[in-house]
């Protein structure tokens, strides 16, 4: 029973080595090779930088109810998109708008309150505002008359 994997003395292998040494440096190559895979299926997102923004569809039979808490919520004004008659005779309208993720949650259930039968599609946009976004900041307010400032005052 001597040199088997079951027995308490350790095997010798060809090169002095015991299969102990084979097992820790297969164990070793497997978490190299997960470790790799991981960084390889990550790298992209991390180029792309964090997604800040967000693109909001909305679907709807009541454009202006939705529209008003749109502009009550965010003080911007959502993009029309297109409207279209379905088969029942229902009229639906689209709309857009680009949004701050830390507005969705707030937006979405100020949007269902107005039209519980709204369908909203949130997608992010990616590479909005990261790391690797080239240019200016978006603006922080809607206001023509103010200057463009950062969070702590300073101007752009």
């Amino acid at each position: 029973m001597s040199g088997s994997l079951l027995s308490p003395v350790p095997a010798s292998l060809p090169d002095g080595g015991t299969a102990a040494h084979v097992h820790r440096w297969h164990s070793s190559a497997i978490g190299c090779a997960a470790l790799v895979a991981a960084v390889l299926l990550s790298a992209p997102r991390l180029l792309r930088g964090p997604s800040w923004e967000r693109l909001m569809r909305v679907q709807t039979t009541l454009p202006e109810p939705v529209a008003e808490a749109i502009r009550q919520a965010v003080g911007r004004e959502a993009a029309r998109l297109k409207s279209y008659t379905t088969r029942g005779g229902v009229t639906m309208h689209r709309m857009q708008l680009v949004i701050y993720r830390l507005e969705e949650v707030e937006l979405t259930e100020r949007i269902h309150r107005s039209d519980p039968d709204a369908i909203v599609d949130v997608i992010p946009l990616e590479g909005s505002g990261g790391w690797g976004s080239i240019g200016k900041w978006p603006k922080r307010h809607n206001r023509p008359d103010l200057p463009d400032v950062s969070k702590y005052g300073n101007e752009l």
